[in-house]
């Protein structure tokens, strides 16, 4: 599976809809543990672009990227997944968490995704 690739289709935003598998796929998902915390953007082969909110102050260790998570309602998918290491957390210097201000932060990964994953 192919995270660089083209959606399928375009649809409006989906709100309480479904997405095809694969049809974004640029999303990640931020987990600590195993529980989904907050969404995330691919940015390159080894850097997500999320929250900082879902990350600061957060120790590496705890926090994972996975990126072809289909169903984050279900412990079981159909599809295969990648889970990534963080290496790295920067949050926006400026970040306030008193009114979300600047609410940015990039994860680097320890490993490079591949294209073909």
């Amino acid at each position: 599976m192919s995270f660089y690739r083209q959606p399928r289709i375009m649809t409006p935003d989906i709100i309480l809809g479904t997405a095809y598998f694969g049809e974004f796929p640029w999303h990640a998902a931020v987990l600590k543990g195993n529980k989904y915390v907050c969404g995330a953007v691919l940015v390159d082969a080894r850097h997500v672009l999320t929250a900082a909110h879902c990350v600061a102050g957060s120790n590496t260790r705890a926090i994972r990227i996975r990126l072809g998570e289909w169903d984050v309602s279900s412990s079981s998918e159909f599809y295969r997944h990648v889970d990534m290491r963080v290496r790295w957390i920067a949050v926006h210097p400026e970040y306030y968490s008193g009114d979300l201000r600047n609410d940015l932060a990039v994860t680097r990964h320890t490993s490079t995704l591949s294209p073909s994953e």
